[in-house]
């Protein structure tokens, strides 16, 4: 694998000298400004500092390239045209070594080494920026004597930088900017890509936490209560009113299934996917019918046998029954069935039924029910304004109890 350094060049010629010597490279790449590209490969001895009158015997001050026997066909310079600017500079080098790398090496692997020693401030930040976002290229900063506050001296050797110690910190800003949307799924990708990194052991553990705490909620958006339960048990201790809210919704408890959708609802809202947010408010409704007619009185609205019926509504019903007498019950016949039980929220439906169907409507004409049409945020906040509050006043109506929470937003391990 042939070995590529990149040097950001300054006026201090000594570290960049002792870096291609060390590293031995087969292609050097000089990131220079106007006024350090003569330090490369300039005639003479453009490496000599203006307080040095006389060059020693060595000819120490000649050019980078002159002292390390550098052919032509060994070394690029891309002359940066603002190095004091940090996004000319970044866009530069890494538009400049790409190109560069894909004429010289096509299809190669290589071994890319960043070196941030020399240059201007903005340059050596400019560089190690690209070789934190470019995966395959190692960062390196010459270390070695200090006698003094401006430069490194005499005896300094190039040293490897663990990127990915400073890669991980960006992956957790971008990791907490995804849970702030509930995209955990997203966080699990991010997460398992920091992990196959040589991070440290301290770092490694928490990652693979986020990783699983991240997958949990991600099961858990998904409605696989189960799983999510089994990965997210281990982290009680940080999420302990979570924790207990899904095991009510494992367990079936009360109206814990209707909140999770309504909660669910929210989510999907707060990431401007108002169709999906309107349907988990549907079928809130509906499945909040469908349990009190099953846990109440032994009903289940997708096989009712007709004679099961209050008398009532036998004669409206009869013409629905199959050959078996068995009818399905739609969420408006299911609240006029609990009306008719004179249940408490069926005759909650039936007081704001007009507000209710009004509201179901308009998540009819949706393009995830029967119509052509997205749901935008108004006609959202119109249907949540509705349903939520029947919800609210339903969980009320039957004295359910259950907790109520939403996913979290932010990690806090």
């Amino acid at each position: 694998m042939k070995k590529v350094l990149i040097l950001t060049v300054g006026g201090s010629c000594e570290p960049l000298v002792n870096a291609i010597k060390a590293r031995k490279p087969d292609y050097t790449i000089f990131v220079c400004s106007q006024t350090s590209s003569m330090v490369v490969n300039g005639p003479g001895e453009p490496c000599k500092p203006p307080s040095q009158k006389e060059a020693p015997k060595d000819h120490k001050w000649r050019s980078i390239v002159a002292r390390t026997s550098l052919n032509e066909d060994q070394y690029d310079i891309i002359e940066l045209s603002n190095p004091d600017t940090l996004d000319s500079c970044y866009q530069e080098i890494v538009k400049n070594v790409t190109e560069l790398l894909n004429k010289k090496f096509p299809g190669e692997s290589l071994e890319i080494i960043a070196n941030y020693t020399g240059g201007t401030k903005t340059m050596s930040v400019a560089l190690a920026l690209a070789a934190l976002n470019q995966e395959n290229w190692d960062l390196e900063l010459n270390k070695g004597p200090r006698v003094d506050l401006v430069k490194v001296r005499a005896g300094d050797v190039p040293v490897l930088i663990n990127k990915w110690e400073v890669f991980a910190n960006h992956q957790l800003k971008l990791i907490e900017n995804l849970w702030a949307k509930f995209y955990y799924a997203e966080a699990v990708e991010l997460a398992q890509e920091i992990l196959t990194k040589p991070l440290s052991g301290e770092k490694q553990n928490f990652f693979q936490k986020i990783c699983t705490i991240s997958e949990a909620f991600e099961s858990w958006d998904r409605f696989e209560h189960q799983k999510a339960y089994e990965l997210l048990k281990p982290f009680a201790r940080y999420f302990p009113n979570h924790i207990q809210v899904l095991a009510n919704i494992v367990e079936n408890k009360g109206y814990s299934k209707v909140k999770d959708l309504l909660m669910n609802a929210k989510r999907r809202a707060t990431q401007k996917r108002f169709d999906d947010a309107v349907a988990r408010l549907y079928r809130a409704v509906e499945m909040m019918a469908q349990i009190r007619l099953k846990e109440k009185y032994t009903l289940d609205t997708g096989n009712i046998s007709l004679n099961s019926l209050p008398k009532t509504l036998q004669e409206k019903y009869k013409n629905f029954a199959d050959e078996k007498g068995k009818i399905q019950l739609g969420l408006a016949r299911a609240y006029e069935v609990l009306d008719a039980l004179e249940d408490p929220l069926g005759y909650l439906f039936m007081k704001q039924q007009k507000a209710i169907q009004n509201a179901l409507k308009k998540r009819n004409y949706s393009i995830l029910a029967h119509g052509k049409n997205p749901v935008t945020e108004n006609i959202y906040n119109e249907v949540q304004e509705i349903l939520e509050s029947f919800l609210n006043a339903g969980f009320e109506a039957v004295k359910d109890k259950t907790k109520m929470i939403q996913l979290p937003t932010n990690i806090q391990l």
